[in-house]
């Protein structure tokens, strides 16, 4: 579902939207669609989040191992998700009366009002022009010129943090990401693929630098047969996952520092589009490259390594049973 759409919500969960989780806690049923709800979807099974003693579960899954897998549910069904949902909709929209379409509206009225209350898609430091660039105002840009149809593929480690909860996608099923193991440099390679079995669709591939070092070889396939991909580096010179944890843990640093790397310059000397952004003022006039690309092109944007990526962790994570 797009999250432009009036009624989305925006992820829940672990890195998600506080109006997101706001409402999924206070749910008397819930309805989960193609998900196995795993930990970093419960904030590590937080029952303030979700509960299966005071709410009801309902369930729609094509793989039947997925059903009740993490918490019990009152009714599911074995199905393709858009088989299934359009035929809930066909059986319900008959039986839909006048009450209860003014009950939805005053239900979307409430939602708009906590989407404002909780600076839905509007925080303050989306609009940050500090140098090095702010990742929080790198993936906003990003998402406002992505056109519907685009697809993205993430990494792993606190870039993929960031684009979970920052990147407000404008259509459904465009984000691809290596969730749950953590598999570091498949943003590169996971874009070219979609491009060749999407070759109409703009493919944008957004990492960070430890992950794009890790696979950045791709690049002589994509300059050797000219695949369109796009790349957008959040370069902050560290394993900003890894230097995090060292941090909290007494600040020794092993092996997570990367130094200042002109990912721009070793694009180009592989035959691809290098482009170094150091400023808004960059940002903003090179990123209408990921749009319609006619050739390989990296953007190394040049971002600090002082925006924790921990503060958009939800509450429910930091105070739930997986919390520190």
């Amino acid at each position: 579902m797009a999250e432009v759409h009036a009624q989305a919500l925006g992820v829940f969960g672990n890195w998600g939207q506080a109006v997101a989780n706001e409402v999924v806690s206070n749910a008397d049923a819930v309805l989960v669609v193609g998900s196995r709800l795993a930990p970093t979807d419960t904030c590590f099974e937080n029952p303030e989040l979700l509960d299966a003693d005071r709410q009801t579960f309902l369930q729609i899954d094509v793989e039947p191992l997925n059903v009740g897998r993490h918490y019990p549910v009152k009714g599911a069904i074995v199905a393709d998700a858009r088989d299934a949902l359009a035929a809930l909709i066909a059986e319900l929209k008959p039986r839909l009366t006048a009450a209860g379409r003014e009950a939805g509206r005053r239900r979307a009225a409430h939602l708009a009002e906590l989407k404002t209350l909780h600076r839905f898609f509007a925080e303050p430091e989306q609009r940050l022009e500090d140098v090095p660039l702010r990742p929080e105002r790198v993936i906003s840009e990003l998402g406002r010129r992505l056109g519907e149809r685009a697809l993205v593929t993430m990494d792993a480690g606190a870039n993929r943090l960031y684009m979970t909860h920052y990147f407000q996608s404008r259509g459904p099923g465009i984000v691809y990401q290596p969730s749950s193991i953590g598999g570091m440099g498949y943003a590169l390679p996971a874009a070219m693929a979609a491009k060749l079995a999407s070759p109409e669709r703009d493919c944008v591939a957004v990492c960070g630098d430890g992950g794009f070092a890790m696979t950045m070889n791709a690049l002589f396939t994509a300059a050797q047969y000219r695949i369109p991909v796009v790349t957008v580096i959040l370069n902050n010179s560290v394993l900003g996952w890894v230097k995090d944890g060292q941090r909290r843990r007494g600040n020794r640093f092993i092996a997570s520092e990367l130094g200042r790397n002109d990912y721009a310059r070793i694009a180009q000397a592989m035959g691809c589009v290098g482009i170094r952004v150091e400023s808004v003022k960059d940002l903003v006039g090179e990123l209408g490259r990921v749009n319609d690309a006619k050739e390989p092109v990296v953007l190394d944007v040049v971002t600090t390594e002082d925006a924790p990526f921990w503060q958009v962790q939800s509450p429910f994570a930091k105070e739930g049973p997986g919390g520190e």
